[in-house]
């Protein structure tokens, strides 16, 4: 691709580029709740971090949802490089986001911390998806990747999480993602198998 091309693709209508239906979402966009992680994962930015371990002030996370609706944003995802169930007020700012009126709340977490009672608050609060990053898929691997032992519990919250959407009637989506790894790549065709 020569100059040219890039400077008039750079120009171009990126909604031409996507061939989803629908069209790629424009008005989306990720709120860091906190920067604070329970986990090590080898792959994770989060370990070469330089900032400050700290998490967003109420006011600042209702001002932020508030702007960012008026401006037309309609989903948010309530992560980034931190773990959004350390946030003991989770729950109530998805609450808050689909009050606002947000269309697509949703969040990834690494699960270790997503108890059943965690999982109903954010449920009932109104929570659209939630993904789990499970990097891989058999204990000793993940506590390689992960830097803990959290394999079995976060295998339970995830059986929990399936159990609460048909005890609720809640209509959510659940994912499961891994990042493959050179230590993880052989282990593919198992995420089918265990999960």
């Amino acid at each position: 691709m020569d100059l040219q091309e890039r400077v008039s693709l750079k120009k171009a209508d990126r909604n031409e580029l996507y061939t989803l239906e629908p069209p790629f979402p424009t008005t989306n966009f990720l709120l860091e709740l906190s920067n604070a992680c329970n986990h090590k994962c080898l792959f994770c930015a989060h370990q070469k971090m330089r900032r400050k371990v700290g998490k967003m002030k109420p006011e600042m996370v209702e001002s932020v949802l508030r702007q960012a609706y008026e401006l037309g944003t309609r989903e948010v995802g309530m992560y980034a490089t931190g773990e959004p169930f350390i946030v003991p007020e989770l729950a109530d700012y998805i609450k808050l986001a689909k009050d606002i009126g947000y269309t697509y709340v949703y969040l990834t977490s690494n699960g270790a911390l997503a108890t059943p009672e965690r999982i109903r608050a954010v449920v009932d609060a109104g929570v659209d998806s939630i993904k789990f990053s499970i990097n891989a898929p058999e204990r000793k691997l993940y506590e390689f990747i992960h830097g803990h032992d959290d394999f079995d519990k976060v295998f339970e919250h995830l059986v929990y999480l399936n159990q609460y959407r048909k005890e609720s009637g809640r209509h959510f989506k659940i994912y499961i993602t891994g990042i493959l790894t050179r230590y993880t790549e052989h282990t593919r065709d198992d995420y089918f198998k265990v999960f």
